[in-house]
């Protein structure tokens, strides 16, 4: 009995000494800590602009419509080289020839027993694109192309030239507003807030492109000029560019004093 007594209590003595387990240990630094997350989401003005223009061109043959569609396109990138904007600004894609009808596409009368006999030729298309940091010249870009030939404006888009600068900003004000949570919990809990030993970072979002439809600048047209001489505008087509933003998360760990 004795030897079974002294067996128990050694065994609880072993048991108190014996070192804490591994994740009793970890969690130990946490007790005096706050974690906190964060969210900022910033406003970033855009600093390029791009205008797409349309130009088109009909004829009976192809040649002679491929000859039309490099008239009128390269009149329209003279215009903008004009404005003193270069082959850096301005490029041409999408480039297109299609057999198509071009006259008495429809019958008038499908009741009746005349075959119409349609005009069929082709249709020539390109798409000229000029990117510029002068957003302020988007509407005078706009309406020296439309006078110039162009067909229409199929869109304008916003973009910033430095994304991972937004990224960054963001990252910069979510961590600052993480902070000031973690001070605000730590002094209302009678405590000192201490430098971060954890920091992780969650999703970030930087700008997006912004696109303006042709459906929104549907009817433009040109304030002064004539095609083939174009002549700058006393009225620019108005652009107004809209603000972009990035965003970025973090998860924040602070010591307490």
């Amino acid at each position: 009995m004795k030897l079974l007594i002294a067996g128990l209590v050694g065994a609880l003595v072993g048991a108190i000494a014996a070192p804490l387990p591994a994740a009793a240990q970890d969690s130990e630094p946490l007790i005096n800590t706050v974690t906190v997350a964060a969210f900022k989401e910033v406003d970033i003005e855009p600093d390029i602009g791009t205008i797409t223009f349309g130009v088109t061109s009909h004829a009976r043959e192809a040649d002679a419509a491929i000859d039309k569609l490099s008239t009128r396109t390269e009149r329209v990138i003279d215009a903008i080289k004009a404005l003193g904007y270069t082959g850096d600004n301005i490029d041409t894609f999408n480039v297109e020839l299609q057999r198509t009808c071009l006259d008495r596409c429809r019958d008038p009368n499908p009741k009746d027993d005349v075959i119409p006999q349609p005009v069929i030729g082709y249709r020539g298309a390109a798409g000229i694109r000029v990117e510029t940091s002068e957003l302020k010249r988007l509407g005078e870009v706009i309406d020296v192309g439309i006078g110039a030939g162009a067909k229409g404006v199929r869109g304008i888009s916003f973009d910033v030239s430095d994304r991972s600068e937004a990224v960054k900003e963001a990252l910069r004000q979510a961590m600052v507003f993480a902070t000031d949570k973690a001070r605000i919990l730590a002094e209302t809990g009678g405590r000192t807030l201490g430098p971060a030993i954890l920091i992780s970072e969650g999703r970030t979002r930087a700008p997006e492109i912004h696109h303006v439809g042709a459906d929104a600048i549907a009817g433009t047209t040109s304030a002064g000029g004539t095609v083939g001489r174009p002549r700058r505008p006393t009225n620019p087509f108005p652009v107004e560019p809209p603000t972009l933003s990035a965003s970025a998360r973090v998860q924040v760990t602070f010591t307490l004093i």
